[in-house]
Order: structure tokens, then C-alpha cells, then sequence
């Protein structure tokens, strides 16, 4: 009996929704090609090395009770890093640096709330995990607290402490299932700032799935070795559109043809683990006509202006954390956590949480500079490097209520007309009850697991066929 051919598959996006795909395809003895614009895998997860700093994009924090933390254990792969434990951690409030009321002492120490607040603040924690979130997905945040919760300054923090766990400031659209839900993953397993930068997750995935794809087989010679993975950077990716009648192509299987740098190359099935405006824009689907690209043009994504700035050593040791209330700012001393500075030097993320359809600029800069003069005075003494990135993508998808908690598209198998269950999606845009890496990975290992199926039917069907 012949081997069974291996499923020929292509990943298009290199970040760790694509390096998770193209790994539990190549665990399912699928044949890979991973195919990325830019020059090296990674995309919001790679790590720029500057003066011996480790510079992630914006801030990052991988959920320790989160779905891409039990995917990497799994895999064998240990998360290097620590939980961040801050000796104060600070509430921003009309100017005012307050304590943030995080247990019980910080919530009878703090001037943010008044006994009354903190009595209701602390009746909504303490019973926040009997929340019955089955009937919260399609209802906003703003919604339930105003429905939920008397005190303005709690719904306020309550706010606050969401943008934090989510990277995303509507209150108006999230749905409130997904944000409670996200606050408590926080609250109960805390979050790992990584060593030497998310790069460290990136090189982890790569160097497995290069190892996975390794094939032991020796020609006649015994001197071949073959590999099942094939990496593609810089590549423009034009095209996916049903194979054309030519010599030699399988049409039982009903592949697809991709147009990689001006060439093209078939497949039996693909999975997009980039942007949903972007798969809609490479599937040439027209809003005007088809539901599909409306639903891919209109899912919401989340914003945050951040600002990096690396220092030869702290001005005021005690201010490492901080976080607005009355404004969307986060602030955080990444360094005193992980290993990202060199010399007991210091790496500082500070960010602005976009409103929907906010676009970062200088204002958000000159706001971020000045909480910094707040936090580290005469810190332009110590300052080595900085940089400031106005429009970061925290998240391509959003779990609306309007949506029932879904974050863009609730399916990883793309309904495209002309290619019928041979396009799959993946990424933080994706799937239901997991955000932001957690719903990149989770919807990854489900759109490889789909891929290589429906590959697996289709030859099962052609070999019958023949």
C-alpha cells in the first residue's frame, strides 16, 4: 500500500498565530510552506535589541492561566520570566498618584475611594468570579457596570483595571463576558513579564518547528535529507485563487494556487494568520458585494500610543507601576520583572489607550512624557534610547456584545465561495472566550487541526474517486 501523500499547506503570517499553525500542522506530518512579509518571523511578538535593551512592541504580558501559556507547556516550552511585584502600585487621579486598590491593605490605604466605594469595590471583586457570564456576552461593559454597580469612581477603576487586562479602551462595545473573564485570568494567575523580550517565544517556535520538520530519508546514495517546512520571507503574497487546468496538477483534490513574488505554487488548503482587512484584501473580496469582506472590513480592532524609554538607571526606585483612572495611561517598569536591561539598567513602557477611531500623535507623546516626569524626575540624565510608536495594534478583533462576545469571526474556516473549505484564518481576530496572544494561538491550533482534515478528505475522496 502507497504512503499516504503529505497535505501540502501553506501559512501565510509568521507571527505566533502562523508559527502555531505551521507547527501542529507539521505534528500532523503536513507539508509546510510559511510565507512572510517581512524580513524574519515574529511580527508584534519579535524584539528589538537596542544598547542592551530588549525592547518588545509596546507592552506585553503573557497570561499565565491563558490558553498560549498551556499551548508553549505543551510544546515543551518554558516561558522564561517573572510575575511583576511591585512595591507600590499606583492609581493616577486628577494628577494625584494614590495607592491602586489591588487587595485589601491598598484598598483601606488608598485616598482613591471613599468608605462607601470601597465597601462596593470590594463586594464587586470578591464576587466578581460568580459572575454568570453565559449571559454577559451581549452585553457592553459600560452596560452591565452602570446597571450592576452605584459608585461613579468604582465603575471608573473597574474601567481602568479592564483597558489593563485587555489593552482595549471601549467600554461602550466590549463585551462584558470577555472583560470580566480577562480580569479575572489576571487576577487569579497573574501575568509573566519574559525575559530578553517576546523574541525569546518567537526562537523557541522556530527552532521546534524546524526540528519537527526534519525528515530522516536517504536516497539511493543514503545521502538526501529532506524537510518539511519551507520559510519564505520578504515575500509578497498576490493571489489565491482555484488552480488553473494545467498538466500535472491534481484537480481531484481541488487545490489552490498562491502567487508567492510572481510565481505561483499550489496548495491544498491555507491559512491566514494575518489581518482581517488583509484577507480580505488578498481574497480580492469586494465589500460592496459580499458579506464576507463587510464582516472582515468592520471588525474592530484596539490601539495604544507607547512609548519606550531605556535608562541608565532609575531616578525614583519606588515608582514602578502605575496606572490612570480618569485617563487611559498605563506605566510600568518591565526591567525590575525580566530580564531586559544589562547593568541594572532600566526599560520603561508607558502607553495610551486609543479610543475607537483615535490615532496616536504628539499630544499622546507630550501626555506619556509628562506622567514620566511625574514617575522618574530628571530622568533625562539617565536617558540612553527612546522611542515613541503612535499607533500600535494591542488587538485586530474586539469581543463585541454586539457580536456575542466573539472577537471578529467566531469560525477559523473562511467561507470563500470559489474555494470551499480550503481557506482557514487565525489570530487575535478570531474565536470566542480567549484575547489578544491566547486567541491567536487557541484559534491557530483549531485552523491547523481543520486544515489538515479537510485536506485528509479531500484525498481520502479522490483516491475513492480514481
Amino acid at each position: 500500500m502507497k504512503p499516504r501523500k503529505a497535505a501540502k499547506i501553506a501559512v501565510i503570517g509568521a507571527g505566533m498565530a502562523g508559527l502555531t499553525a505551521a507547527q501542529k500542522l507539521l505534528a500532523n506530518g503536513a507539508q509546510v510552506t510559511l510565507i512572510e512579509k517581512s524580513h524574519g518571523p515574529g511580527g508584534r511578538a519579535s524584539t528589538v535589541e537596542r544598547d542592551h535593551f530588549y525592547l518588545n512592541q509596546g507592552p506585553h504580558a503573557l497570561y499565565k492561566g491563558g490558553a498560549a501559556y498551556g499551548i508553549l507547556n505543551q510544546l515543551n516550552i518554558t516561558p522564561a520570566g517573572a510575575i511583576p511585584a511591585p512595591k507600590r502600585s499606583l492609581a493616577i487621579f486628577q494628577g494625584d498618584l494614590l495607592d491602586l486598590p489591588l487587595d485589601a491593605a491598598s484598598t483601606m490605604a488608598t485616598k482613591l475611594l471613599s468608605i462607601t466605594d470601597k465597601i462596593e469595590w470590594g463586594f464587586l471583586m470578591g464576587n466578581l468570579a460568580k459572575s454568570n457570564l453565559n449571559s454577559l456576552q451581549n452585553v457592553s461593559l459600560s452596560q452591565w457596570l452602570q446597571s450592576t454597580v452605584k459608585s461613579e469612581r468604582v465603575q471608573e477603576l473597574f474601567t481602568a483595571m479592564v483597558r489593563l487586562s485587555t489593552y482595549c479602551n471601549n467600554p461602550q462595545k466590549i463585551s462584558a463576558a470577555a472583560a470580566i473573564q480577562q480580569l479575572l485570568l489576571a487576577q487569579q494567575e497573574g501575568v509573566l513579564y519574559l525575559d530578553h523580550g517576546w523574541q525569546s517565544l518567537v526562537d523557541s517556535m522556530l527552532q521546534l518547528i524546524r526540528h519537527q520538520a526534519q525528515e530522516s530519508q536517504e536516497d539511493q546514495d543514503g545521502q538526501e535529507r529532506k524537510t518539511r517546512l519551507s520559510e519564505i520571507y520578504g515575500a509578497e503574497v498576490t493571489a489565491i485563487v482555484p488552480c488553473k487546468n494545467e498538466p500535472g496538477l491534481n484537480q481531484s483534490l481541488g487545490q489552490l494556487e498562491i502567487t508567492i513574488n510572481g510565481s505561483w505554487q499550489n496548495f491544498d488548503a491555507v491559512i491566514l494568520a494575518i489581518p482581517p482587512k488583509q484577507v480580505s484584501k488578498l481574497l480580492s473580496l469586494d465589500a460592496g458585494a459580499t458579506s464576507l469582506a463587510a464582516t472582515l472590513d468592520n471588525i474592530l480592532p484596539s490601539h495604544a500610543a507607547c512609548l519606550d524609554v531605556c535608562l541608565r538607571k532609575l531616578t525614583n526606585n519606588e515608582n514602578t507601576f502605575a496606572l490612570g483612572i480618569d485617563q487611559p495611561l498605563y506605566y510600568s517598569v518591565h526591567s525590575t520583572t525580566a530580564k531586559l536591561a544589562e547593568d541594572n539598567h532600566a526599560l520603561i513602557h508607558l502607553a495610551v489607550y486609543l479610543p475607537e477611531g483615535e490615532k496616536g500623535s504628539e499630544k499622546h507623546e507630550h501626555l506619556l512624557l509628562e506622567l514620566l516626569d511625574k514617575m522618574q524626575p530628571g530622568w533625562q540624565e539617565e536617558l540612553v534610547y527612546k522611542r515613541f510608536l503612535p499607533n500600535m495594534t494591542a488587538s485586530f478583533g474586539t469581543p463585541l456584545a454586539a457580536d456575542n462576545g466573539a472577537n471578529g469571526l467566531s469560525n477559523v474556516t473562511l467561507p470563500v465561495v470559489n474555494l470551499p473549505d480550503q481557506v482557514f484564518v487565525c489570530g487575535d481576530w478570531v474565536g470566542r472566550g480567549h484575547l489578544l496572544v491566547d486567541a491567536a494561538m487557541s484559534s491557530a491550533v483549531a485552523a491547523a487541526e481543520a486544515a489538515i482534515a479537510r485536506a485528509r478528505q479531500r484525498a481520502y475522496a479522490a483516491t475513492n474517486a480514481t
